[in-house]
C-alpha cells in the first residue's frame, strides 16, 4: 500500500510514533476496543493527526457510542454536513468481521 502522506519518503515514522501510533496510522492497524487512552477522555479542546498535527475532531462533538473507540457526530471543519473542507476521509472497513468505516486524516 502506497501512503497518501504529504511528508517526504525520508521520514522516520518508527522514530517519530509509538509502535501503537505506527501500526494504527502506518500499517491501517486497530487498537483494541475499550484500551485506548482517549476513549474517556473527556478533556475539552481538539483532537489533532499524531503525524501532521491536523485538527481532526473537537470535544464537543464526542459522544460514548458504546463500541470501545471514540465516537464524534461531525469533524472538524464539517459545514451542513459536508465535510470537503474536514480533515478526514471515511472509508468502508470490514476487517474485523462487521461493517463499519474507518476515519483517516485526509494528509496521512
Amino acid at each position: 500500500v502506497q501512503s497518501l502522506t504529504r511528508y517526504d519518503e525520508t521520514t522516520d515514522w518508527q522514530k517519530k510514533l509509538t509502535p501503537e501510533q505506527y501500526v494504527v496510522t502506518r500499517e491501517r492497524g486497530t487498537e483494541v476496543p475499550f484500551s485506548g487512552i482517549y476513549l474517556n477522555h473527556s478533556e475539552v479542546g481538539m483532537y489533532h493527526c499524531v503525524c501532521c498535527d491536523a485538527p481532526l475532531f473537537s470535544s464537543e462533538a464526542k459522544y460514548d457510542s458504546g463500541t470501545g473507540w471514540p465516537a464524534f457526530k461531525e469533524a472538524h471543519g464539517t459545514w451542513e454536513r459536508d465535510e470537503s473542507h474536514a480533515s478526514i476521509i471515511r472509508r468502508p472497513d470490514n476487517s474485523l468481521g462487521s461493517a463499519g468505516t474507518e476515519v483517516l486524516c485526509k494528509n496521512v
